[in-house]
């Protein structure tokens, strides 16, 4: 939808996210499905060498991710196409290819992280990670992505996703009620999102 149509990410995103939570839905019928196998389990809750599992997997994926980003053709195409797909593709770069892939990617790496979370949860829900999506904007843009594409590290990245984390551990330690959560959240990515103007326009 977003390479070959050239819908709209944030609309194709909604949408398809729309879609696939009514069929989960429908699906479970809102039942919390449990009784899973041993093996989905180990992926939430094992351990490797001491270190658990999503741990291990996370710093895998980081590494992985920096690598590709920052010493590969294709990673410096990634910027290339999310700065300025015209540049881009006059340079040479097949931007429909490369968008198509990131998709992908992304995909494939959701799907991931729900695996885990169903591994540490032990049970499938459709209510589970609810406003998650937030979550992760926040992560995003207080790492230094840019929602306009084409500027972000992957360690901004990390550290964006770990600052969220804090900031969700202290409230829940506050036992701050969901208005207070939101209200910081959405503070929070609103911030983020104006300093990322404000360096675009400086530069």
């Amino acid at each position: 939808m977003v390479s070959r149509v050239g819908i709209p990410a944030l609309i194709s995103t909604l949408g398809v996210w729309q879609i696939t939570a009514g069929l989960a839905f429908r699906v479970t019928r809102g039942i919390t499905v449990g009784d899973l196998p041993e093996g989905v389990r180990w992926w939430g809750s094992g351990t490797v060498l001491g270190l658990p599992v999503p741990v291990v997997i996370f710093i895998v994926v980081a590494v992985v991710a920096y690598f590709v980003l920052n010493y590969t053709t294709y990673g410096r195409a990634v910027y290339a196409v999310g700065g300025n797909p015209a540049s881009a593709w006059l340079s040479g770069i097949k931007v429909k290819n490369v968008q198509f892939s990131v998709y992908a990617i992304s995909g494939f790496f959701a799907g991931l992280a729900a695996f885990i979370m169903l591994g540490r949860s032990e049970s499938g829900s459709t209510q589970l990670l609810r406003g998650l999506e937030i979550d992760s904007i926040a992560a995003a843009t207080i790492g230094g992505v840019s929602l306009m594409g084409g500027r972000g590290t992957l360690i901004g990245m990390v550290l964006g996703v770990l600052i969220i984390g804090v900031v969700n551990n202290g409230l829940s330690v506050l036992f701050a009620d969901p208005a207070t959560t939101s209200i910081v959240k959405g503070s929070i990515m609103i911030t983020a999102v104006v300093i990322d103007y404000m360096r675009r326009r400086r530069s």
